[in-house]
């Protein structure tokens, strides 16, 4: 025993106790590792546990070799999965899930495929429905009228922020004085528009 615990630096046997330290160095002195991917025996520096997705490897190059392959599906030696079996609604395989989770799909792929889940609550069945104005409202901001409404506030103040001074051709937003939800008629008349910069564009929506 004295032997083991003299070969170990006496820096690892700080702050540890004798029993704990005496029992873990009789099986593994050098905290000695064995690389999943090349086989090599290495020592394995820091905490003595290993992690629970990937076992410790030797250099990042293994490291990335494992990650690579539990990608894929070659997953490692782990505790069996708890849980109960059942059937997917969409491609009918067999997975395990948990008793607390009353899933119905293996993957998320297969619940977006599944049609059902999104009719039940697209159109009139949701309940923000609100008759279909925001097909209506893109359309009328994106319009040939916005965008010259926009060019015509930018140029009049000259790409300068109203509320800092910052000038630039980028990052210049052309806000409504008066909301446009609010005031539908005082859209695109110009006296109504005001050059902010992206930053004091987003404190001033943040505000209100």
């Amino acid at each position: 025993m004295s032997d083991t615990i003299a070969r170990v630096h006496p820096n690892r046997l700080k702050g540890l106790e004798i029993g704990w330290a005496n029992a873990s160095l009789r099986r593994n002195p050098y905290n000695q590792r064995i690389c999943p991917i090349c086989s090599k025996t290495f020592e394995r520096r820091g905490n003595r546990k290993s992690s629970g997705k990937n076992p410790p490897c030797c250099s990042k190059v293994c490291k990335s070799e494992s990650q690579k392959l539990t990608a894929l599906g070659f997953t490692h030696a782990r505790r069996p999965k708890e849980g109960i079996k059942r059937n997917c609604k969409v491609c009918h395989c067999e997975f395990q899930k948990p008793k607390s989770q009353d899933s119905l799909y293996c993957s998320l792929k297969c619940r977006v495929s599944d049609p059902t889940v999104f009719d039940a609550i697209s159109g009139g069945r949701h309940y923000n429905w609100k008759g279909g104005i925001t097909r209506g409202n893109q359309t009328l901001r994106k319009s040939r009228t916005a965008r010259q409404w926009r060019k015509i506030v930018l140029l009049r103040d000259k790409s300068t922020c109203l509320m800092c001074g910052f000038t630039a051709t980028r990052y210049m937003r052309a806000h409504h004085v008066l909301p446009w939800a609010k005031y539908p008629q005082y859209r695109f008349l110009v006296g109504n528009g005001m050059t902010l910069c992206f930053w004091c564009h987003e404190y001033i929506h943040e505000r209100n």
